[in-house]
């Protein structure tokens, strides 16, 4: 799942929401080049979200649907140790012309790229 850092992570998101589930995808261009994609299950259950190889390091999110938005609570955890959780809100406003991604750190809200600069750049 995006981090709060996604705001520098990324030049341009796109998202899917359905009924059971969350689909982002971001283009990181200045960074980290080339696209990233997330899903997430909108179940409100526990589930894995990464594992580090040789670390007993993970992190879990249950995620779901709150009115208009996604809600998505992260816990990072060991056997001998509790990291803590986060929560992420994500959010369309203006009519789909905004999406807002609030954390306890802060905010980042990302606008509709215009309609006619579909016509003049390539997508990725």
């Amino acid at each position: 799942m995006p981090d709060p850092l996604i705001q520098v992570m990324s030049d341009e998101v796109s998202i899917r929401l359905t009924r059971d589930e969350f689909r982002l995808r971001n283009w990181g261009l200045s960074v980290s080049p080339g696209v990233a994609h997330f899903t997430v299950q909108l179940d409100g259950r526990e589930h894995l979200y990464s594992s580090t190889p040789g670390s007993e390091v993970k992190t879990s999110y249950r995620a779901q649907r709150e009115g208009d938005a996604v809600v998505v609570a992260k816990h990072v955890f060991s056997p001998s140790k509790d990291f803590g959780s986060y929560v992420e809100r994500w959010s369309l406003t203006e009519a789909g012309r905004k999406l807002t991604v609030s954390t306890e750190q802060g905010q980042t809200t990302y606008k509709r790229p215009p309609f006619l600069r579909s016509l003049f750049r390539a997508s990725p």
